[in-house]
């Protein structure tokens, strides 16, 4: 754009962001057209500019509404899968380790059952904040759906770092949380699989992080 102003062209729709009088941002769209006057030299520009503010939290809002789930905030299942391509794609640039853990909640039908569904919405939304209190911000907690949640761990050591932060999270889950008045108890089966070890695509990691959920739902 101001490659544009500086060779004294016309420009359409240019949209910029600025904060308003009350410190909120506001969007807007500009078009212009460069002034010359009867020398020919140049005096400046005249056009119009369109507050587009609506639009723009009207897009931000689709977005969000297409990528994170809507009750906890998290990534959605398809913002997930973006997340571990892009993941995945940095570990094998670096030749370095990631993991994935895939954390199904136990029981949690029952708190459903006997609490209702309003409580079940709220224990899956202080879930979510224990997870992502257990992780590091460079880290991904998503919510594929129901009561399954996944962690990717980007560059960590090796194997140990992943156990680490599934035994944080698995005694996170335990600690009494207060829904509607009472305090349901809460654990976590969690499954656990390495890149390169236990694949080199998403499909293969969450293959095996499923398969070692459901070993260690059935041991216990």
């Amino acid at each position: 754009h101001r490659a544009q102003l500086e060779a004294h062209e016309v420009f359409q729709d240019f949209e910029m962001q600025r904060m308003g009088p009350d410190g909120t941002p506001q969007w807007a769209s500009i078009s212009g057209e460069p002034i010359f006057d009867d020398q020919g030299r140049f005096t400046g520009y005249r056009g119009v500019a369109r507050n587009i503010t609506e639009r723009k939290r009207a897009e931000a809002e689709i977005a969000r509404l297409a990528f994170y789930d809507e009750l906890t905030g998290l990534p959605n299942r398809r913002l997930f899968h973006d997340r571990i391509d892009t993941a995945l794609a940095r570990s094998r640039r670096k030749h370095g380790r990631m993991a994935l853990l895939y954390i199904d909640i136990d029981d949690f039908k029952a708190v459903n059952d006997s609490l209702g569904h309003d409580a079940g919405d709220l224990l899956l939304q202080e879930i979510a904040r224990r997870l992502e209190r257990c992780v590091r911000k460079a880290d991904t907690v998503g919510r594929l759906g129901g009561d399954e949640f996944v962690v990717i761990l980007e560059d960590i050591h090796g194997p140990d770092d992943a156990t680490v932060v599934a035994d944080k999270i698995h005694h996170s889950l335990l600690q009494p949380a207060t829904i509607a008045g009472h305090l349901p108890h809460t654990q976590a089966s969690i499954g656990i699989a390495l890149h390169p070890g236990d694949g080199d695509d998403a499909d293969s990691l969450i293959r095996h992080t499923d398969q070692r959920m459901y070993r260690h739902k059935e041991r216990d």
